[in-house]
């Protein structure tokens, strides 16, 4: 029996073109495309970068709030119905995701230090180089879950700059938090 001959081709066959001339009209296919064109319109809007503004990079970075991030603190607190518990809960909770981000960024590190190291191919290389990459990820984390933690416990939404000046001991709580009233925090340096 030949390629083209037999039972199951011409079944096969049959069968196919059953389909194509009864479920899958001329018309169901011009709508099958023109959703794969619609859902790939989408796909593509969603994948693009959006514009940078250098504002609200500035903004992010020195702060947005006059005071100092403490009125939408309460806000997001209100709506969000949580309680004292709750709050130190959470600051619990992203503090001990920090440190094992931190502890994972370390390893990887050095492991990936290790792989470049030692490397004897490009693909122990490229392995060690992938690692550090890994590294750098969960580096980020961390300091993204100890920003959250500090946020808490500040009970305020502050900028970028007012965090790094405080954990790296530059004037303590910043002056965006020094300006404001004093909360139940105000004596803790």
């Amino acid at each position: 029996m030949s390629e083209g001959n037999g039972f199951f081709s011409r079944t096969g066959r049959r069968a196919g073109s059953w389909a194509a001339n009864r479920v899958a009209r001329g018309d169901m296919r011009a709508r099958s495309r023109a959703n794969y064109k619609e859902a790939r319109r989408v796909a593509v809007d969603a994948l693009k970068p959006k514009r940078i503004v250098p504002a609200e990079v500035k903004a992010g970075f020195e702060g947005r709030y006059a005071d100092g991030g403490r009125g939408r603190f309460e806000e997001m607190r209100a709506a969000m119905d949580l309680s004292d518990n709750d709050l130190a809960h959470l600051a619990k909770r992203n503090a001990i995701a920090s440190g094992i981000f931190g502890v994972s960024a370390f390893c990887f590190t050095a492991f990936g230090l290790f792989l470049v190291i030692s490397a004897d191919t490009a693909l122990a290389s490229l392995s060690g180089v992938a690692t550090l990459f890994a590294a750098l990820l969960f580096a980020s984390m961390g300091i993204t879950r100890d920003f959250a933690a500090w946020q808490i416990e500040m009970r305020a939404f502050t900028g970028l700059r007012t965090y790094a000046r405080a954990r790296l001991g530059h004037g303590g709580r910043g002056r965006a938090l020094a300006k404001t009233t004093p909360g139940p925090i105000a004596g803790r340096r």
